[in-house]
């Protein structure tokens, strides 16, 4: 039969495929089969659903069924794709010498979803995979023909819902089902991933073994850490102390701080379990105290300590000092001349007779540190010492002496000296003129008033003997008075020796003639200088001046102590 058809539709009736009633939460949902036209104009069907041929003569026509040519009596039934890909529909025509094919792709292949587990640190332990925080979990899927349509999927026995994000931020065991659905009804396997995800941190403690009293530890105590994680366990424990470099703990070992120095310091710890959780760092401050107490023995009165040796001035009683920097004493004891230790109560009485006498005694704080570390004994030898220092004195730079006098100048240094054989020099004092308080000597000092003045000074010894000396100094603070005389009358002027420009004029064989006098150490030397020349010694009297010519004569005197004075003279001379 030749028959030429204008307009031929083929529409395909989707068979429904009912599913059970009553649907697991890990069932998937129900997806009819259906065809797809997709984007590139591909007529896609679902290969295992049914399909009918329907043809019609315009477009606006009820279309009618073709039957098959081997099913008379058969025209509803349906004819089935039997593989996957593109098959073909053909009409040969003859009239016009060519054949006509329509393409139909069947699709019998569900699509395939993958998860990805991303963001968060991972471990696996038992077949388990557990993950930590920032998880992100992402379902991807692929199809290869009718592309995927959506994708599906329930957490923890919750019915399936579509895929847009899945909300990983919930601690605990999960299980994950999905699947995917394409585009013509062909549903995927479900899948499942059962993980854990873990939000929480390990928890630390510190433990201390030994002493620890009120905060303070003794060198000899021990610092153990523990750790523990219900979930994934614990990866590490770090620790440092003050802001040292984070070092790692060994379970079981003793955080050493044997480097520390005495003083407070804070342990600072946290654990990291297998997932990369850290716990918030914690703290442990504490007083590491080394430091062994201070003892030392006093005489109640005059006393001095020297080494090993102890010097007290008569009876009396002998005291206990002991001072810890921290944890405090917990015992003192002392020993006299070899007898038992006793506890120190309170200052006790030194035998009752001369000579030497040993005292031992030790000292322990609450944390254990003794005052030598081995308990062994610190010893003290006592000696009576009653004489008090022996003094002198010496004056250096400018002095002299007249009689009994002892004249100084301002600069003369008076230096002050003091020994002591037994006990030792404590210090020196002095006053000056009768002052009522004592000034403590430390370098040698000058006195600058003129005047005679009396020294009394005083040495200590370190058991507070004293012994004391005094003596007399005349301070000459000024130079000598000068003067000076012309052989005869001046011609002219009444400066006499004043200014320059108004001098007094002399003959040119006028004679100069210099004395000085000074009443305490008396004159020493004068110098004169003409006109600025050098200055000279004066020997005779000055002579030999030139006629018409000023001159500037400056005089210079000496005392015997040093001090100078100075004189300048102005005069001229006439021409004869």
């Amino acid at each position: 039969m030749n028959l030429k058809l204008k307009y031929i539709k083929i529409l395909f009736a989707c068979a429904l495929i009912g599913l059970a009633n009553g649907i697991s939460a890990q069932k998937p949902d129900e997806h009819p089969k259906t065809a797809y036209t997709d984007s590139l104009g591909r007529l896609i069907v679902n290969m295992n659903m049914p399909l009918y041929i329907y043809v019609a003569t315009s477009p606006d026509e009820a279309p009618r069924q073709l039957s098959r040519n081997d099913t008379k009596g058969k025209e509803k039934e349906p004819f089935y794709l039997d593989a996957p890909g593109v098959h073909l529909i053909r009409h040969q025509d003859n009239s016009a010498h060519r054949a006509d094919s329509y393409p139909v792709w069947a699709d019998g292949q569900a699509p395939r979803t993958t998860v990805s587990f991303e963001g968060a640190p991972v471990y696996v332990r038992d077949g388990m995979t557990y993950y930590g925080k920032n998880l992100t979990v992402t379902l991807s899927a692929t199809d290869d023909l009718a592309g995927v349509k959506q994708i599906y999927y329930s957490t923890d026995q919750i019915k399936f819902v579509p895929y847009s994000h899945i909300d990983a931020s919930k601690a605990g065991k999960h299980r994950l089902a999905y699947y995917s659905v394409d585009n013509v009804g062909n549903v995927e396997t479900v899948a499942e991933k059962e993980f854990i995800i873990d939000l929480s941190t390990p928890v630390t403690l510190h433990q201390v073994s030994g002493i620890f009293k009120n905060e303070i530890i003794s060198k000899t105590t021990q610092i153990h850490l523990t750790s523990t994680d219900s979930v994934t366990g614990v990866e590490r424990t770090m620790y440092r102390f003050n802001n040292e470099t984070e070092k790692l703990y060994r379970p079981g070992s003793k955080i050493s701080f044997s480097h520390l120095p005495d003083g407070m310091h804070t342990l600072y710890y946290y654990s990291e379990n297998r997932v990369k959780n850290k716990e918030n760092e914690k703290s442990f401050s504490f007083y590491l105290d080394k430091i062994a107490p201070i003892i030392s023995a006093d005489v109640l009165g005059d006393k001095y300590i020297v080494g090993e040796k102890v010097y007290f001035s008569g009876k009396t009683k002998l005291k206990l000092t002991a001072v810890d920097n921290k944890s405090g004493i917990k015992e003192l004891k002392y020993s006299i001349n070899d007898e038992p230790f006793m506890d120190y109560v309170e200052p006790f009485y030194l035998p009752n007779k001369a000579g030497k006498h040993v005292v031992r005694y030790y000292v322990e704080d609450e944390v254990g540190n003794s005052s030598d570390g081995d308990y062994s004994h610190n010893a003290g030898t006592i000696y009576v010492d009653l004489v008090g220092p022996v003094l002198s004195h010496d004056i250096s730079g400018p002095n002299f002496q007249k009689g009994d006098v002892k004249f100084i100048s301002p600069q003369s240094k008076i230096t002050l000296k003091a020994s002591d054989a037994e006990s030792g020099l404590q210090y020196i004092t002095y006053s000056i003129d009768g002052q009522i308080d004592e000034t403590r000597y430390k370098t040698p000092f000058t006195i600058k008033e003129s005047g005679t003045h009396k020294i009394r000074y005083f040495g200590y010894d370190n058991v507070n003997n004293r012994n004391a000396r005094e003596f007399e100094v005349t301070v000459d603070a000024e130079g000598p008075e000068i003067f000076n005389t012309f052989s005869i009358q001046r011609i002219d002027g009444e400066n006499a020796g004043g200014a320059a420009e108004d001098a007094d004029v002399y003959p040119s064989y006028v004679v100069l003639y210099l004395a000085a006098t000074d009443m305490m150490t008396g004159n020493a030397e004068i110098y004169y200088s003409i006109n600025g020349e050098n200055e000279i010694p004066y020997t005779a009297p000055i002579k030999g001046f030139a006629k018409n010519v000023s001159y500037t004569v400056v005089v210079k005197a000496k005392d015997k102590l040093g001090n100078f004075s100075t004189k300048t003279i102005h005069f001229k001379t006439g021409d004869f």
